[in-house]
């Protein structure tokens, strides 16, 4: 199952990314553009796109939220061993 919809910071911004995600997955990712050192404008078929506020992004907080959240409720590590067990402690 791959997502409809990628909200990403501005470490995922790549051309390699974008073009896996739009490309192989058909996927919309979104990671705002960063300007390399030296460069003017920016490059790339998929990152060129970056450059616009899309909307939505704004709302990546809730998510922030909710991870945090959860963290703080069940922690951030999985107490199981075997990898089956993991799973379904993880989709608990």
């Amino acid at each position: 199952m791959t997502p409809t919809t990628l909200w990403c910071d501005k470490g995922y911004d790549s051309e390699a990314f974008h073009e896996h995600c739009w490309d192989r997955w058909g996927t919309i990712s979104f990671a705002p553009a960063r300007m390399r050192e030296g460069q003017t404008v920016v490059s790339g078929d998929h990152r060129w796109m970056m450059k616009v506020k899309w909307p939505g992004y704004g709302r990546r907080w809730h998510v922030e939220s909710v991870n945090s959240g959860m963290k703080r409720t069940v922690g951030s590590t999985l107490a199981a061993r075997k990898e089956r067990t993991l799973f379904h402690e993880a989709a608990l």
